[in-house]
């Protein structure tokens, strides 16, 4: 198994990057920073669709077949539902994790439908039916896991971090909002606990990971108020776990935060295509900013991810 996970790995990457360079050619749209329909590509663009449809069934069914292998091959048991034991996992914060997913998967696809001409509104339907299939693969790869099982809790909160990315081509404010993440290795906590090597970024250390959603109020401002407001400028509430009293499965609390925050694609208003792209999608990261922590104590962080 191992000889194969290599090759078929670069696969899955290529098939990826193909998915991705759909997303990357939809055109920019000159209202806002949700990408519009090119009303002049070509009929033709709807065999796209069919080519983006099938790369993601072996997209998605070729990454839980790897990932099934190469975490759970030795220990593998029988699909089973989960018992329980995820909700009390990282105080939720994984349902945070796991709708922010949801929204990422949605975006990606919304704009790739959006790169082969399709109007925006149905795209970003299509984008939330790719979302929730990435979620039920993940989650089906769970059904397999020796410590965890299928969550429908898990689900729950992907489809519905999908749902949000729907709702920003229908809703005024959430076209102005943005869900992102940080992580700052504050602790080594996790990696002691779980008896690992410390390393740069686990994706299951939620202790250094926190999740903001941002609000850009330029666009929900009015009169004066909306003319002097930087539009690139954001106000961001984040959510983190407290270290001190984790215990490695349950226990510890919730972090709140509060701190200004910037969008760089609303900052620079690149007009190229490519740049466009990539600074839409590194809003997904939430700049180290000022912050001040609002609970379960006060604390100021002249820089906080």
């Amino acid at each position: 198994m191992l000889k194969l996970q290599k090759p078929f790995s670069s696969l899955l990457a290529g098939l990826g990057f193909f998915l991705c360079s759909f997303a990357f050619a939809q055109s920019p749209d000159s209202l806002s920073t949700l990408p519009q329909s090119d009303t002049t590509k070509s009929p033709t663009n709807a065999k796209r669709n069919w080519v983006i449809g099938g790369s993601s069934v072996v997209l998605f069914g070729g990454t839980g077949y790897f990932l099934k292998n190469a975490w759970w091959a030795e220990q593998s048991v029988p699909f089973h539902f989960d018992d329980g034991a995820d909700l009390r996992y990282a105080l939720n914060l994984d349902k945070v994790a796991h709708a922010l997913g949801g929204n990422f998967v949605s975006d990606l696809y919304t704009r790739a439908f959006i790169g082969t001409g399709m109007p925006a509104k149905k795209a970003a339907l299509w984008g939330l039916g790719m979302g929730v299939l990435g979620q039920v693969a993940i989650e089906t790869k769970d059904g397999f896991a020796p410590r965890w099982g299928f969550s429908p809790y898990d689900l729950l909160a992907g489809t519905a971090g999908s749902i949000y990315n729907l709702g920003k081509y229908h809703s005024k404010f959430l076209a102005n909002t943005e869900f992102k993440m940080g992580y700052w290795q504050r602790s080594d906590k996790y990696f002691s606990v779980a008896n690992k090597r410390p390393k740069p970024f686990s994706i299951d250390d939620y202790l250094n990971q926190t999740y903001w959603f941002t609000v850009y109020p330029k666009n929900l401002l009015t009169g004066k108020a909306q003319q002097n407001f930087p539009a690139w400028l954001g106000i961001s509430i984040g959510d983190g776990i407290e270290a001190n009293s984790w215990d490695g499965l349950g226990g510890g609390q919730h972090e709140l935060y509060i701190a200004p925050d910037v969008s760089l694609e609303r900052l620079f208003k690149p007009k190229r295509k490519f740049f466009k792209q990539v600074l839409h999608f590194s809003t997904y990261i939430k700049i180290p900013m000022p912050t001040l922590q609002v609970y379960p104590q006060t604390k100021f962080w002249w820089f906080f991810l």
